[in-house]
């Protein structure tokens, strides 16, 4: 028979070799076992034909969908492997040219995730039981061939047969093309997709796995019929959950996109949103963990954007999860600040090498151990992606996107222990972050319960295209404590009290202005406890406005009904770079508030600040860089003559001498006790420039 040239022969002679290696393998097993085996291998045997069959590829829209009949005989396969080769693949010995593009079970037809079979075209009916796929990703113009196989237990037939119906398929004409994902189902405003994830890159989009032929759903909840623009939200669920469980419809407007993904990392339960090592997850950590998460939700994101028919406004991407969902949010908003408008969540872990962090196994399988600290595809060491404390730090001057979390003291899974200093960190480098804490555990229960939605509404005002002022003051905040659990407030938030009107903030190319006030709503947990507080406010996503070193800045609010003055101040320049006031005061009033440009000046004394027992006295002298001087001030108004001119006050007490900074400005201020006494206090400031006095200035505490 091994002589015969008929091709169905041929089958049969190597499907009869492959079963004497199952048999002869089988004899190093126990022996219960081979006779198991042998039954088994007889009843196959008898079906003549060992391998899949009627092998079909088809390229469009960027993939190469290859689908075959999978074998029905027992034993039935435990994995079919799917090879791509540039000449034919019509023999045994042409698999060992050929790679190996993919590797999937039987039955994989089934959408196990979804409960339903995929559809690999919108417009063609589901896969049936008893057909298998694989879709692989082209990374240039070419012409393949491709064949499947069958594997038992690690013992593979190659057998391959070329006749229409065999295992064998080609040639196919290829390119490099930017994906789609392909609809499966639409259930009332909720349009299901998978997407068949690259496994290298093409040039139009980078590898979402390191493991070809996988695929994930996302959902992208719209209802057409509501007019545009929308908003939209990225939502992102638990270790373990799905995207069904994501959504939040409830707390959206009714036009808004939610798109809902899934983190099956099969054969693990998550990504941690992020992605894994090149390895995984059958060897040990290796090479570079790659972002492959956050390059498939941001792809996604990008296919919604592209749709015309959708209206998507780019200025209002926003991100939202739970658990590792939050992780994902925040590493969203950490590293693409320009993407996400703003993000938040319940009970994620601000990073992962805390003592009470629980998921230990999770980031040892995903990205290897600590000692190993492997790099990472976005250019830094996988520890240290996750070094949020650290992150904020090094995104001092660029910044994060403005986000909000809710956590817990009794939070046994992503833990406590760091976050009450993860909380001060945020406040001290100025950061866009607000934190809400209570005594709940892992679970999205808790005292903020009823204030989350309102937050939620709260994040979806703020866009990309405006600046967002941030308020920072440990002197208003609650106290966290030192990581026990036990230690500092048991309810509380830091950066909670204070509340922008962020449809309120205007920019233009000189000034930005926005209401701002200390939260006044007695029926909320975030209602001020104090009715006047000083702040600092740094304005980030500046980009109309100029941000210049040799610029002068000048704050004031207004009260929005009268507009009278309120409160009057200078600054220049932070550290970071950013236009930041200390001390700002605020009330439970709103105040209008502006930051604006100051045109040069000739040499000006100041004198201001917020003018209010409780408030703050500021102090300044504008003029040239190049200028030199002496500022005094005093409280006792009077006329004494200089050989430089009058001296407006008889108590003259130098605060300052020597050249102008480059900005022009220098300021001095100290916090006016809060003493009713204090009012009808006048305070002058004048100054000797070039050895010539300028006029005094004067104000007057309220």
């Amino acid at each position: 028979m091994a002589g015969n040239r008929d091709p169905f022969s041929r089958t049969i002679v190597l499907s009869s070799s492959f079963a004497l290696q199952l048999l002869v393998r089988a004899t190093l097993r126990p022996a219960g076992r081979l006779v198991a085996l042998t039954v088994l291998l007889t009843a196959g045997l008898r079906t003549q034909v060992q391998m899949p069959t009627d092998v079909r590829a088809e390229f469009r829209n960027g993939q190469t969908f290859v689908t075959w009949r999978e074998i029905s005989a027992t034993p039935t396969p435990t994995l079919y492997r799917v090879y791509r080769s540039a000449a034919p693949i019509v023999r045994a010995s042409d698999i060992a040219t050929a790679e190996l593009i993919g590797e999937q079970r039987a039955g994989s037809y089934w959408n196990a995730r979804a409960a339903r079979p995929f559809r690999l075209l919108q417009s063609a009916p589901p896969l049936q039981q008893g057909e298998g796929f694989l879709v692989t990703t082209p990374t240039q113009a070419r012409s393949s061939y491709y064949a499947v196989t069958a594997s038992w237990s690690g013992l593979e037939n190659r057998s391959i047969v070329t006749s229409k119906g065999g295992n064998s398929v080609g040639p196919i004409l290829e390119a490099a093309q930017a994906i789609r994902p392909v609809l499966q189902a639409v259930n009332g405003i909720a349009e299901e997709y998978v997407e068949f994830l690259p496994d290298r890159d093409n040039g139009f989009v980078r590898p979402h796995t390191n493991r070809g032929g996988r695929v994930l759903n996302f959902q992208v909840v719209v209802d057409r019929t509501k007019a545009g623009p929308r908003l939209v939200v990225l939502v992102f669920h638990s270790r373990g959950g799905s995207w069904k469980t994501a959504r939040i419809d409830s707390w959206l407007p009714p036009n808004a996109i939610q798109i809902a993904f899934d983190d099956d990392n099969d054969p693990y339960l998550t990504s941690m949103w992020f992605g894994n090592h090149e390895a995984f997850p059958s060897g040990p950590a290796q090479g570079k963990v790659h972002d492959y998460s956050e390059r498939r939700v941001l792809w996604t994101l990008s296919q919604i954007l592209s749709d015309v028919t959708l209206q998507a406004d780019p200025t209002r991407i926003y991100a939202y999860g739970y658990s590792f969902g939050a992780m994902a949010a925040l590493g969203l908003g950490t590293r693409y600040p320009d993407v996400i408008a703003a993000a938040g969540g319940s009970v994620p872990a601000f990073g992962i090498t805390h003592p009470d962090f629980s998921l230990t196994q999770d980031t040892a399988q995903l990205f290897g151990t600590q000692t190993q600290n492997l790099d990472s595809s976005i250019g830094e060491k996988i520890w240290d992606v996750f070094d949020y404390p650290q992150q904020l730090v090094k995104r001092a001057t660029s910044g994060v996107a403005p986000m909000h979390f809710l956590v817990g003291r009794a939070d046994n899974v992503t833990g406590w222990s760091e976050k009450p200093a993860f909380m001060r960190k945020s406040r001290d480098e100025r950061q866009p972050m607000r934190f809400y804490w209570d005594v709940r555990s892992h679970t999205t229960s808790g005292a903020w319960s009823n204030v989350e939605p309102a937050l939620v509404q709260e994040m979806l005002e703020v866009r990309l295209d405006k600046p967002f002022p941030v308020f920072t003051s440990p002197r208003i905040d609650d106290r966290a404590g030192d990581g026990s659990r036990l230690d500092g407030d048991a309810i509380g938030t830091i950066g909670g009290y204070v509340q922008v009107d962020y449809a309120s903030v205007v920019e233009t190319t000189t000034k930005i202005e926005f209401d701002v006030q200390l939260r006044n709503d007695p029926t909320r947990l975030d209602d001020a406890k104090i009715a006047t507080a000083l702040v600092d406010c740094t304005l980030r996503r500046v980009s109309k406005m100029p941000l210049r070193s040799d610029r002068v800045y000048s704050v004031r609010s207004f009260d929005p009904v009268s507009n009278a003055l309120l409160e009057e101040r200078f600054t220049v320049l932070d550290s970071r770079g950013l236009v930041s006031i200390d001390n700002f005061y605020v009330t439970k009033a709103k105040r209008h508030v502006v930051f604006e440009v100051v045109a040069p000046v000739t040499p000006t004394p100041f004198v201001g600040g917020s003018m209010v027992p409780g408030g703050f006295l500021e102090l300044a002298l504008l003029g040239n860089p190049t200028q030199s001087g002496i500022l005094f001030y005093g409280l006792l108004p009077g006329s004494v003559a200089t050989p430089w001119g009058q001296l407006g006050m008889l108590d003259p007490t130098v605060i300052w001498g020597g050249t102008l900074p480059q900005a022009g400005l220098v300021h001095f201020g100290l916090e006016i006790p809060n003493d009713n006494g204090l009012r009808g206090l006048s305070v002058y400031a004048q100054a000797l420039v070039n050895l010539k006095m300028t006029s005094a200035a004067q104000a007057q505490v309220r």
